[in-house]
């Protein structure tokens, strides 16, 4: 819900578009300022993500964010969006697989998620989730040169944020019923005066298959869908 929420906003549609976004939970406790560059093509994915830079406000981190968020508060076009808890820790949880997805900077040997023995660092109150080798890298390119963002970006990590869809392979599929059993469906039986794909009478007449003279069709439709199948066996019948 959040992820169309932000890209609407950024792409405009029905308003002017916003690019900074605050991620609040349901007391009112921003855990996520986030300022997005662009949208982006995902040509692996047949899809867009948002190109973001993600400030995750800490109690250790928040002093040198204060200037910032003043700038970015006196700059107003702030979207603030109130999650719920549940979606609140998937967030807090998303980030690093975010950043790990478009980064092209290395893990230094101090990274925390080393050290803790955990990704992420923490889902608690006012406690970051991202370990800090990629803050402030990546952000030279013309869509980072705002001048409400500059004293945000070195506190920042560069994030792709994606619809989340599905895996196929994931998807389960019931087995068919078997013949004799319940949901059980009779295939059609094919005769010269029911339609070969849905056994209905016509719409009002038959259409007859041009090759082999013997296939009824209700519609053209119907015969459009039986054809990858048909066209192997009508030169036979």
């Amino acid at each position: 819900m959040t992820v169309r929420v932000v890209t609407t906003n950024v792409a405009g549609v029905g308003e002017m578009p916003n690019k900074v976004f605050t991620l609040s939970e349901k007391d009112g406790v921003v855990y996520a300022i986030l300022l997005v560059g662009g949208i982006r093509l995902d040509l692996a994915s047949f899809t867009v993500f948002m190109d973001v830079a993600v400030v995750p406000p800490s109690t250790e981190g928040m002093p040198p964010l204060f200037s910032g968020i003043r700038t970015l508060r006196s700059a107003g076009n702030i979207v603030s969006i109130t999650t719920s808890e549940r979606e609140t820790v998937t967030w807090k949880k998303m980030f690093p697989v975010f950043a790990e997805r478009c980064r092209a900077w290395s893990h230094t040997p101090n990274c925390e998620y080393t050290s803790t023995g955990k990704i992420p660092l923490s889902i608690g109150l006012n406690q970051n989730p991202l370990c800090k080798c990629g803050e402030g890298i990546g952000f030279g390119g013309q869509e980072w040169n705002v001048g409400t963002w500059k004293s945000m970006l070195p506190f920042a990590t560069r994030i792709a944020i994606c619809g989340l869809f599905a895996v196929t392979s994931a998807l389960v599929k019931p087995p068919l019923p078997l013949p004799g059993t319940a949901g059980f469906i009779q295939p059609q039986k094919r005769t010269d005066k029911t339609c070969w794909v849905c056994g209905s009478s016509g719409k009002p007449k038959l259409l007859t298959c041009s090759g082999c003279k013997k296939a009824r069709y209700c519609s053209a439709e119907c015969q459009q869908m039986d054809w990858k199948l048909h066209k192997m066996d009508c030169k036979k019948l």
